[in-house]
């Protein structure tokens, strides 16, 4: 290829969003020849990889992959039965706020929560990016993130080193 072809395709690519090379290369998937399909597929295989490779969340419990991690993928909603406090504001009893104890957003008692989640960030296999509530000490910001083994994933799921194991013995079988 061209270096100068190459150049102008990689100046279009890092000047357009995500969403709308995602939005081109599906449309333009329906008018594909079977080589440029090919073409596709082989610059895309790395994602393709990715995307076999399945990891858990350790903040949310869910299980990923990196190219569909972002940093409003992993969602925790707000404790539906979770503990909150009213707070009345002046003399008028009638108007009281609510702050939730699950993340601490406040609202205004006649309304619901301003939003649905109380955590939104990207997921994550690092145990030192998240701050897990404790039950005992009530430390933690959220009682909503708990740890795998709270929340049971050990049980769900193989550990991590039986799953990288019979992956191997599958790829040589």
């Amino acid at each position: 290829m061209a270096p100068a072809l190459k150049t102008t395709l990689k100046s279009l690519l890092s000047g357009s969003t995500g969403e709308n090379i995602q939005a081109c290369l599906i449309k333009s998937l329906t008018k594909a020849t079977p080589e440029e399909l090919k073409g596709l597929s082989t610059l895309l295989a790395p994602l393709s990889v990715q995307a076999g490779d399945k990891k858990h969340c350790v903040r949310c419990h869910v299980e990923y992959s990196d190219n569909e991690n972002h940093q409003k993928a992993c969602k925790i909603e707000h404790n539906k039965e979770g503990d909150y406090e009213q707070t009345n504001i002046g003399s008028d009893e009638m108007t009281m706020t609510m702050t939730l104890y699950c993340c601490g957003i406040e609202f205004d008692s006649d309304d619901s929560p301003p939003t649905r989640f109380c955590i939104v960030e990207a997921h994550t296999t690092d145990l030192g990016e998240v701050m897990y509530y404790d039950d005992a000490t009530e430390d933690g910001d959220n009682e909503n993130v708990i740890s795998c083994a709270k929340a049971g994933c050990s049980k769900k799921r193989k550990p991590a080193k039986e799953a990288s194991a019979s992956r191997v013995s599958k790829k040589r079988t």
